[in-house]
């Protein structure tokens, strides 16, 4: 979309205004929404990114903003058949969910039919590193 910034490899897929791909990123067969940013080298494939905010900096605007999806991380995957366990109806197919004003930090991977819901904490993927096949991960409202 006009408005998108992107310096890596896009193919299959549809990148809103206001989001990104940095250089040595790769993106196929998914949706990144306003303001995500994918860093370098960083692959994402299969997945729905939400949007991050309505005002998210781009590299257009004269501010470097951190990568959402952080650098080196690798989101879902070409599986078809993987299918999320809390949510097997909604998130099946090998889709893997990014939700609503998530970073994930440098280096993270989310594998296939896995859903990051909205408000789930940095510091919390960080001590995670990986979330397996089929799972999910959202926010703790206790």
């Amino acid at each position: 979309a006009p408005g998108a910034d992107i310096e890596g490899t896009v193919e299959g897929s549809v990148v809103f205004p206001g989001a990104s791909v940095r250089r040595g990123a790769h993106v196929s067969n998914s949706v990144l929404m306003n303001g995500a940013i994918v860093g370098s080298g960083a692959t994402v494939q299969n997945a729905l990114v939400l949007p991050h905010g309505p005002s998210a900096p781009t590299a257009r605007s004269g501010t470097r903003a951190a990568p959402t999806i952080g650098d080196r991380c690798a989101v879902g995957s070409r599986s078809t058949s993987a299918v999320n366990a809390d949510y097997p109806d909604q998130i099946r197919d090998g889709l893997t969910v990014i939700g609503m004003g998530v970073d994930l930090p440098n280096g993270f991977k989310v594998e296939a039919g896995c859903l990051v819901g909205p408000g789930v904490l940095l510091a919390d993927l960080r001590r995670q590193k990986v979330l397996h096949r089929g799972q999910s991960v959202t926010e703790d409202r206790g």
